[in-house]
C-alpha cells in the first residue's frame, strides 16, 4: 500500500524530502519533523516533540511505529533507519500489513550496515512478520554448525517466558527437530493434544495453532520459523505461502549476515595471531561474544583444561559437562542442567573443530 507520506530526514531530525498526499498538508525542508508533522497522541497531546519512532532509530532499531492523529486523521507512523539518516512513512491507522519482502529487504540494508544489531533486529522483523500475518508469537531456531541442535536466537509475542521453557532442541526432537530433520513444514491446529510439541506451559496457555518451517539453503539448512497463534481457525495455507514465499530470501539474508559476523570478528582475531599475540585474538574472540549476547560473563575452557574468561563467570569444575559430549547445557535457562553448575544461570556450548569438541 502506498503512504498518504513519505518524508525523509537527516541524521538530525531535519526534513530533507516530503512527498505527501496534498489533503495533509505537509510541506516544507529544513524544518524538524515535529514541526511538519505536528501529530498528536490518542489524548490529543503533542507527540512528534517526543517522537517514539525516531527514539527507537536511535536506539539501533531499523523500524518503528506509532499511531498518531494528523489533523484530526487516524494514522501510524513507520520509521526506518537508513544510511544517511531515517525515512518515515505515513499510513491510515488500519492500512493493510506491510509487504514481507520490502521488510526483509530493509532489514538485509540495516544489517549490512550495522552487523552488530543482529538480535535486535532480528526480533524487530520478528514483530513485522506475526503483525503481518495475524499471529501472536513467532520464534527463529538456528542450528549449529555442525548440525546437531537448534538453538532459539529471536522471540517476539506474547508470553515470552513460556516459549523460553525450551530454548534448544536436539535434531528430531520436539517441532523444530522434527522439521530439521524432514525438512518440511509441520502445523497443527490442536497443539494442546500433540505430543510432539514438547512445551508444557505453551499448551497451558492454550496456544492451538501452530506454524514450523524450515529455513533452507541450496547446500544446507540454517533454521527453522515458527509462529504460534491460540484461535484455531486461521488459514495455515495462507500462512505457509506466506512463509513459502519469504522464506527463501530469509534464509539467504541470515547466511549473509552471518557469514558477514563472522568476517568482522575473525578480521581482528588474524590481525592478533599474524603477530603471534594468540592469547589477546583468544579475548578479542570473547570480548565479541560477549557484546553480541549481552551476557555478564565468557569463558573458554580447553581440553588440556586451560581456561581464559572475559567479565564475571559463575565457578564450574568443566570436568563432566554435557558440552563436552557435543551437548548444550545450561542451569535456570530450559536448558537440560549441566550437573557440576550451580548459582547463577549460564549456557554451556560446545565448541567444534573438524567433527570434535575441543573446548
Amino acid at each position: 500500500m502506498k503512504p498518504l507520506a513519505r518524508i525523509r530526514l537527516d541524521a538530525k531530525g531535519l526534513v530533507r524530502e516530503v512527498q505527501a498526499d496534498p489533503s495533509l498538508d505537509l510541506e516544507g525542508n529544513g524544518l524538524p519533523c515535529a514541526l511538519l508533522v505536528q501529530g498528536q497522541d490518542p489524548f490529543g497531546r503533542p507527540l512528534c516533540p517526543r517522537c517514539p519512532v525516531q527514539r527507537e532509530l536511535r536506539r539501533g532499531a531499523y523500524r518503528a511505529s506509532t499511531p498518531l492523529l494528523v489533523k484530526g486523521r487516524r494514522l501510524r507512523c513507520q520509521g526506518y533507519r537508513e544510511a544517511e539518516g531515517f525515512l518515515v512513512e505515513l499510513y491510515p491507522e488500519r492500512a493493510e500489513p506491510p509487504d514481507l519482502l520490502l521488510e526483509l529487504s530493509r532489514l538485509t540494508q540495516h544489517l549490512l550496515r550495522n552487523p552488530e544489531g543482529f538480535p535486535q533486529a532480528l526480533e524487530d522483523f520478528l514483530r513485522a512478520l506475526r503483525l503481518a500475518l495475524g499471529m501472536e508469537a513467532a520464534e527463529l531456531f538456528l542450528i549449529d554448525p555442525e548440525g546437531h541442535h537448534l538453538i532459539l536466537t529471536a522471540y517476539e509475542g506474547l508470553h515470552r517466558e513460556a516459549f523460553l521453557e525450551r530454548p534448544w532442541f536436539q535434531l528430531g526432537e520436539g517441532y523444530p527437530g522434527i522439521v530439521a530433520l524432514r525438512r518440511e513444514p509441520l502445523v497443527t491446529h490442536a497443539l494442546g493434544e500433540d505430543p510432539r510439541y514438547l512445551r508444557q506451559k505453551v499448551k497451558q496457555l492454550g496456544y492451538q495453532t501452530y506454524v514450523c518451517c524450515p529455513l533452507e539453503l541450496p547446500h544446507s539448512l540454517i533454521g527453522v520459523l515458527n509462529l504460534a497463534s491460540r484461535d484455531p481457525r486461521l488459514d495455515h495455507e495462507a500462512l505457509l505461502d506466506s512463509l513459502g514465499r519469504i522464506g527463501p530470501l530469509f534464509a539467504s539474508t541470515l547466511y549473509t549476515l552471518l557469514t558477514r559476523l563472522g568476517e568482522v570478528g575473525l578480521e581482528a582475531i588474524a590481525q592478533h595471531l599474524l603477530r603471534g599475540e594468540a592469547s589477546e585474538a583468544l579475548l578479542t574472540f570473547l570480548r565479541e561474544v560477549r557484546r553480541l549476547t549481552g551476557a555478564t560473563g565468557v569463558q573458554v575452557v580447553a581440553r588440556e583444561g586451560r581456561r581464559v574468561a572475559l567479565g564475571w563467570v559463575p565457578p564450574c569444575t568443566m570436568k563432566n559437562c554435557p558440552a563436552w559430549r557435543g551437548e548444550v547445557a545450561g542451569l535456570k535457562n530450559g536448558l537440560p542442567d549441566c550437573p557440576e553448575a550451580e548459582g547463577r544461570p549460564r549456557i554451556c556450548l560446545p565448541l567444534w573443530a573438524k567433527g570434535e569438541v575441543v573446548a
